[in-house]
């Protein structure tokens, strides 16, 4: 979006600049120069994205998903294209249960676990799932198993 801005305002700058230069105003002329060279600065700025590390981005060009993920560093992408981040580091989800033993009896369990996000995979979980991963998959599916376990 700010890239679409910048565009116009280039555009404006130019017009500005050009019939300043035929009215052979020099006040005006310098001002939509600096004008657009500053919005042109800053269109060219979002070409790039900065991946924090331990983290993957996901292109998402309206709609259409790249097959590519975007590893830590600096990365040209299409300025118009939304670029997702995700934790890609390994981190710990605490579960607070009471669960039914085999013979019955209700047991309390504090049970963590450590997963991370693949750098490979994160495109394929953004198109099916969804950013938040954590509460539409993996969070039920570990209940589930829990409960599996110390049912048996």
């Amino acid at each position: 979006m700010l890239f679409i801005i910048a565009l116009l305002a280039v555009i404006a700058a130019a017009v500005v600049y050009f019939n300043a230069k035929k009215r052979a105003n020099k006040q005006e002329s310098s001002l939509a120069l600096v004008a657009l060279v500053v919005a042109a600065f800053i269109g060219l700025l979002q070409c790039w994205t900065i991946i924090p590390a331990g983290h993957v981005g996901v292109i998402d060009f309206f709609g259409n998903v790249s097959d590519q993920t975007l590893l830590p560093g600096v990365n040209f992408v299409n300025p118009m294209a939304n670029v997702v981040k995700f934790d890609a580091r390994t981190q710990e989800m605490k579960e607070v249960m009471t669960v039914p033993s085999k013979e019955g009896l209700t047991i309390d369990l504090e049970i963590s676990l450590l997963y991370s996000l693949s750098f490979e995979n994160a495109n394929k979980i953004y198109k099916s799932v969804g950013e938040d991963y954590l509460e539409k998959i993996l969070a039920p599916q570990f209940r589930s198993v829990v409960r599996g376990v110390t049912a048996s």
